[in-house]
């Protein structure tokens, strides 16, 4: 006995934090600047002016609910929350960005950016907040 899924859910093939995102006109290929995974401050709260995630993904085989979003890993707190809908694109790749600015992180520790499709989630980046000191 096989244990098959009810839906097809898409692949995730690079889910990356990053300073910016430059989507050039026409061709709409994407450069992605400053790629990190870690962020050291020397005061709490700390609010972070801008950051980007990048998320290619492909196998959208019908069309999905998604959500992207930044918890805590502390005590599981939710910081922002992103929603939206991927419609059928068969064979091609998605490439979806987000730009998120003045994110209040209250703690140390590890932040984690879930994305979601439908009531699954498919990927997770981390991002680590320590101390300078």
């Amino acid at each position: 006995m096989t244990n098959k899924p009810k839906h097809a859910l898409p692949v995730i093939h690079a889910m990356l934090i990053c300073e910016r995102v430059i989507v050039e006109e026409g061709s709409q290929k994407k450069t992605l600047v400053g790629i990190f995974s870690g962020i050291t401050c020397r005061k709490l709260p700390l609010i972070w002016p801008e950051l980007w995630l990048y998320v290619n993904l492909s196998d959208v085989v019908r069309r999905h609910i998604i959500k992207t979003e930044l918890v805590c890993l502390e005590d599981n707190r939710q910081l922002l929350e992103n929603k939206g809908i991927l419609e059928r694109k068969k064979l091609l790749d998605w490439e979806l960005t987000w730009s998120f600015r003045g994110i209040r992180f209250g703690k140390l520790g590890t932040y984690a950016f879930r994305f979601w499709v439908d009531d699954d989630i498919i990927g997770e980046k981390y991002l680590h907040l320590r101390s300078a000191k």
